[in-house]
């Protein structure tokens, strides 16, 4: 028995490939919502929608080099949590 069969890693089928590409990263674009809120970055999934054509290869080009590197962006770690009543 080696230490792959003993260690149960829980996100094992999560992600497969460490690489994108521009047909992936489109295919996230395309799916984005237009009535959710803008992440940190304040820009709004419609601005992302009408220039996916220009900032396709840089995500890419960005996604790629972070898998490649094993770092983040500080940025690219957070998140806005907002409580809502469900009242």
């Amino acid at each position: 028995m080696n230490l792959k069969d003993l260690i149960q890693w829980p996100f094992s089928n999560v992600y497969t490939s460490s690489y994108s590409d521009s047909e992936e990263v489109s295919k996230l674009i395309k799916g984005l919502e237009l009535n959710k809120a803008p992440g940190s970055d304040d820009i709004s999934s419609y601005i992302i929608k009408k220039t996916q054509d220009k900032i396709t290869p840089k995500l890419v080009t960005m996604f790629n080099s972070c898998m490649e590197r094993g770092t983040f962006p500080e940025a690219l770690k957070l998140a806005r949590v907002i409580p809502l009543h469900k009242g």
